[in-house]
């Protein structure tokens, strides 16, 4: 990650490669005549984006540095598609400083990327040609639809950015409805980028929308930081070594108990005392 400080907008500027000790980095701002002048801060490739969204007071500071390496080790390891991602992301989000920027650069899987999609009129078609605009249109209605009004009422809706190379916006996670009044059975998935409540029985449907939302090719990965299970006997339940597969079927079998095959599955637990879920 290299960053260009300069003097004026269009001056002349030092480049100061990350990442950089604070020694290096004041070495480097030492090449310019700063007297009262303000500083700017622009970037190559990824990190063009960072005009006025970053203060150069940080290149100043121990931490603002050590933030900065952090930040340099992320986008470096960024592919294309990462990096348009983050663009756009930075565009989408308040971004108010470098912690800011250092919590979008580390979770880019909570934000979805629409290749290509720069404008409402083409979201609104994006939207409409694969069923995502709330109406199932019949395609002979198409040619006629307004897709500027469409894709400019969702943008209002959902916020995010376009940008040159697609329509970036958080990702919608919408935590599973329980399918009856009884309690529900709860998991909390974790991945490096985010977090996500899911109830169980899950559809295929919210299993993929929990997959996307922490950016995982598979949920087997993910690390389960809560369980909620919300009977009376749900202590006897051994919480160690639980996997999603194993919570899913045991929330799908208690999902068709009667009321006494519950009571009946209660006490059989509080004599069986089982240590695990199989």
């Amino acid at each position: 990650m290299i960053l260009c400080v300069s003097q004026e907008y269009y001056g002349e500027s030092v480049p100061i490669p990350f990442p950089a000790t604070a020694e290096e980095v004041r070495e480097e701002l030492g090449k310019l005549d700063t007297g009262s002048q303000p500083l700017f801060i622009r970037g190559d490739g990824p990190v063009w984006h960072f005009e006025d969204r970053l203060d150069p007071a940080v290149l100043y500071q121990e931490t603002g540095v050590e933030k900065l390496n952090r930040l340099a080790g992320l986008v470096d390891a960024m592919d294309l598609d990462a990096q348009k991602v983050f663009a756009g992301a930075l565009r989408a989000e308040s971004v108010n400083g470098l912690d800011d920027i250092l919590d979008i650069a580390s979770s880019l899987g909570r934000y979805e990327f629409i290749e290509g999609v720069t404008s409402d009129k083409e979201l609104g078609g994006w939207l409409v040609e694969h069923g995502q605009a709330g109406v199932d249109f019949p395609k002979e209605v198409w040619p006629y639809l307004d897709y500027a009004g469409i894709g400019a009422a969702y943008y209002a809706g959902h916020g995010g950015a376009y940008t040159p190379n697609g329509y970036v916006k958080r990702r919608e996670v919408v935590q599973t409805q329980k399918k009856t009044d009884r309690p529900a059975f709860a998991l909390t998935l974790a991945s490096p980028t985010d977090a996500v409540s899911l109830d169980l029985p899950a559809s295929d449907d919210e299993l993929e929308q929990a997959k996307r939302a922490l950016g995982l090719d598979d949920l087997d990965s993910a690390a389960i930081r809560d369980v909620e299970i919300g009977y009376p006997w749900a202590h006897l339940l051994p919480r160690d070594a639980i996997t999603l597969e194993d919570a899913s079927v045991l929330a799908e079998c208690v999902q068709g108990m009667t009321r006494e095959d519950l009571r009946v599955f209660g006490a059989v637990l509080e004599v069986e005392e089982p240590r695990s879920f199989h």
